[in-house]
């Protein structure tokens, strides 16, 4: 077998595995894929199955954005790199695929396996390269006999595949199918709760667009309280009033939201993905003789001491009724229209612009950037998003490739719009290189809250230097690749910004107006909810 039959296993392969979409980030060790792939897409081939090429120099970007396409189509999208430290690159994808759920299929081209140990130049142990966060590998090379594959659906997946000199030999044998394909199927406990009357406090998390009604039915048959993160689709969902609790939660101290919950709840029903709200970590130790009960299709509980996980479908079984409690609903009305107050006070802070943002998104699909991009969403948009795709990276990621994967998640749709803070677009300003590809057409709008550095860090650390302060815009940035660009200084702007054009949107908030909102708003929660019950 020549490398060119060797690609022709690669390929058919991905055919099976239902690939349409490769981004190639191309080096001279993965010549024969590219050349492949040219071959296999060009109008003289007959072939009925042509594959999706992006073209993109930056690995790990590359990567998020073939994650972001993954999450948009719902089918395993490939990413190719050549060999040595560029299939390192994409390891923070691959981690982000794993505890996603998502099949993010790595192509690390490497050289011949007698190099290995050798030091030689871009030759590093590439076999087994990401552990244990690709279950399922391959490590294929010419002299194959036989090729075995285990695909699961759920979990990232790696081919490595060795090309020896000549790279490029034609020699276009007829094409033996050699490799058996195994799907793997997902193991899911069997449901069966303790029996025992339940009052539980809900968090509804990332859910499935089909999952959402399912949720709303749960939670209105059996009258819970719920906190809804805006990745559910349910925050502030007008069929749910008033079971949501998120105005209170979202607002109250540590310390504060421990005591509520201890005070009105005996246990913690989760849906979906794990939740980023900070109550979900103090069921490690200060409300740890809560009952957790996990309802998700992920592998993860999201919780390092024991709590209960069931696949999502076993909801529908579960009966439990809530209890009425009119001080918590009170409590929760008074925080919200408290916060509603001092947004109208401070019209320029950082948290009136993320209300004003998602009034001017509306219903368009979101991607929201992690740290406090998201979290501020969760506690200060005002919008119901019932019909709202929405959409963040939240298995194990930082704020690293952000940018690429709202450009993947959004290549195909008409009108989007991603909310990031300024250190993640710097950690990803390669990212726009790849809007090459999108359909013209299409309306894609970045928005950065530059508030000067990683402010959500103020909260914990006293040290100025954890918040990488910096005096920049993104005006040049947007400019070289042919974005326009507009600055916002004032809230009432944003209704005037240009909606037919890609377009960076810079958002300066008073960081004066913001401290003040915090401390402000901070004291007349911490009043309300010391009321006497």
């Amino acid at each position: 077998m020549n490398n060119f039959e060797l690609v022709q296993q690669l390929v058919s392969a991905l055919t099976e595995l239902h690939v349409q979409e490769i981004v190639v980030c191309a080096g001279a060790r993965n010549v024969p894929i590219v050349d492949f792939l040219e071959k296999h897409n060009s109008d003289k081939t007959k072939s009925k199955n042509k594959i999706l090429v992006y073209s993109f120099f930056e690995e790990r970007s590359a990567a998020f954005f073939a994650l972001g396409r993954i999450k948009a189509t719902g089918n395993p999208v490939a990413i190719v790199t050549t060999s040595g430290t560029a299939a390192v690159e994409t390891f923070p994808a691959v981690v982000e695929s794993f505890y996603q759920g998502l099949p993010l299929i790595v192509i690390t081209a490497d050289r011949p396996k007698s190099y290995r140990g050798s030091g030689a130049p871009q030759a590093i142990e590439q076999s087994g390269l990401f552990g244990k966060y690709c279950p399922e590998a391959v490590d294929w090379d010419a002299n194959e006999s036989a090729f075995s594959i285990q695909f699961d659906s759920h979990k990232p997946f790696h081919f490595n595949i060795c090309f020896d000199e000549p790279l490029l030999d034609f020699s276009e044998a007829p094409f033996k199918k050699l490799y058996r394909l195994q799907t793997l199927a997902i193991k899911q406990s069997a449901f069966q709760m303790e029996p025992r009357k339940l009052n539980p406090l809900v968090i509804v998390s990332e859910l499935g667009v089909a999952e959402r009604p399912v949720v709303i039915e749960f939670l209105k048959a059996n009258k819970l309280y719920f906190i809804a993160e805006t990745l559910s689709g349910l925050k502030n969902n007008s069929d749910l009033k008033p079971l949501e609790l998120s105005h209170v939660f979202y607002s109250l101290t540590n310390a504060e939201s421990v005591r509520l919950c201890k005070d009105n709840f005996d246990s913690v029903i989760r849906i979906g993905s794990v939740p980023t709200i900070r109550l979900w970590r103090d069921l490690e130790f200060e409300l740890k003789n809560l009952v957790v009960y996990n309802f998700s299709d992920r592998p993860f509980s999201g919780l390092s001491r024991l709590s209960r996980l069931f696949p999502f479908k076993e909801l529908s079984r579960l009966k439990v009724s809530g209890r009425p409690n009119s001080l918590i609903e009170k409590l929760n009305a008074n925080v919200g229209q408290t916060k509603n107050q001092l947004l109208q006070k401070f019209k320029n802070s950082e948290q009136n612009y993320f209300q004003l943002l998602s009034q001017s998104v509306k219903k368009d699909p979101l991607y929201l950037g992690n740290s406090l991009p998201i979290r501020e969403w969760d506690e200060f948009s005002n919008t119901d998003q019932a019909t709202q795709s929405v959409y963040a990276n939240r298995g194990a990621n930082g704020i690293d490739g952000q940018i690429s994967s709202y450009l993947g998640w959004s290549k195909d749709l008409k009108s989007s719009w991603c909310v990031i803070g300024d250190l993640t677009a710097l950690y990803d300003l390669a990212a726009l290189t790849m809007t090459s590809g999108i359909k013209k057409g299409t309306k894609k709008r970045i928005v950065i809250m530059n508030n000067s550095g990683g402010q959500i860090f103020s909260r914990i650390f006293k040290n100025e230097k954890y918040l990488n302060g910096h005096k920049l815009n993104f005006k040049n940035w947007a400019l070289m690749f042919g974005w326009d660009y507009v600055q916002i200084k004032q809230g009432k702007d944003l209704n005037k910004i240009n909606r037919t054009k890609n377009l960076i949107i810079e958002i300066k908030p008073d960081n004066k107006q913001t401290q003040k909102f915090t401390t402000t708003f901070k004291k007349q929660v911490a009043d309300l909810a010391s009321l006497p019950k």
